[in-house]
Parts: C-alpha cells; structure tokens; sequence
C-alpha cells in the first residue's frame, strides 16, 4: 500500500508542478478553462503529498505531520472551490466576481495551503530525505509570490501587467514540487516506501 502510494505520488507531483506553469502561462488564452485546469492542478497535489510525506515520515517530525495535513486541508479546499466555481460558470452563467463567497473560500484555502506548505518544506528540508533545494524551492515559491504581489501592489489591482510576481513565485513553487517528484519517482523500486535518503 505504502509502495503504491509513493509510486504514484512521484509521478503526480512532477504533473501538477508542470501544469500549474503551463496553467498560469496560458491563462490568458485558456480562460473558459482556467478553473477545470486548476482544479486538475490541486488534484495531483492531493495525490503528491501523502506519498512525500510517506516517504519522509521518520524523519519529518510533528511540524512535517503539521505542515502535511494543512497543505492537504488547503489543496482540498480549493479542489472543492475551483470545481464548483468552474461547472456553476459554464452551466449557470455564475460569475465568482459578483459574490464575496467564492473569495472568503479561495482566501482561507489559500492561507491554509500556504501555510502549510511552509511547515513541509521546512520539515523536508530539517528531514534530509530528499533534496534539500528541492524543499527549498517549495518553501520559498508560494510566499514569495504573494510578497512581490502586495509589494508590487498587484494584490489590490486587477491589471494583467502586475501579476508577474505570480508568475515568478508559483514557478519556483513548481519546480521544487517537480524536483520532489522526480526524486520520489527515482527511488521508486525496492525502497519505495521507505524513510531512505532520495537524490
């Protein structure tokens, strides 16, 4: 069971890193489809983590078991935001910009991810068990974007011109999730499910 849920998860993670990039690049030209993408996206994070976690659960300690169940908690939440917000928008006509609902929901998964995205990644990288710039990358990527978005004042505009601090964050967001799968998948045979150190 263990094995299959690490197998699996290496794989998912490579997947959502590379299309939340290609998600956020094409934006502008896939936008009846931007919410069906993104709920893809957190999906396979939902996939990725237990078997990251798996993987480094000797070594990652109670703030890796923290980090792990509010990162799952946030990426839940959105699954659910993004799905529904999606099919209310083709099928109802629904616009997410006329109901604070969709934001109150978008705001509190968000937080929750991100934050527990911190406590993993500080944890991975505490664990050893994989990379440590792979950790590094996932740990930095989410707040940053948020940081150069209110810096930049992006967080209270709507111009497309200043969501490149998105762009830029949730880049290196993904490639330390690409990173982290690569290694998981590479390890992915007679150790696979085992608290070893992966390169």
């Amino acid at each position: 069971m263990a094995a299959n849920l690490v197998r699996w998860s290496g794989p998912a993670a490579m997947a959502a890193g590379a299309l939340l990039i290609v998600t956020f690049l094409l934006s502008e030209f896939v936008a009846d489809g931007f919410f069906y993408l993104i709920t893809l996206v957190f999906l396979l994070l939902l996939v990725a983590l237990p078997g990251l976690q798996a993987q480094q659960a000797g070594r990652s300690g109670l703030l890796g078991r923290i980090g792990f169940s509010m990162a799952l908690i946030g990426a839940a939440i959105l699954v659910v935001l993004f799905a529904v917000v999606g099919v209310s928008e083709t099928f109802f006509g629904f616009d997410p910009d006329e109901s604070a609902v969709p934001l109150l929901f978008l705001a509190g998964g968000f937080f929750t991810l991100l934050v527990g995205i911190i406590l993993f990644g500080i944890a991975t990288a505490r664990a050893g068990v994989f990379p440590r710039g792979a950790a590094l990358l996932l740990t930095l990527g989410l707040p940053l974007a948020l940081a150069i978005d209110i810096l930049t004042g992006a967080f209270s505009s709507e111009e497309e011109q200043t969501a490149w601090g998105i762009y830029i964050g949730f880049t290196i967001f993904s490639a330390g999730l690409i990173w982290l799968g690569h290694a998981l998948w590479s390890e992915r045979g007679a150790s696979a499910g085992q608290p070893s150190r992966v390169r």
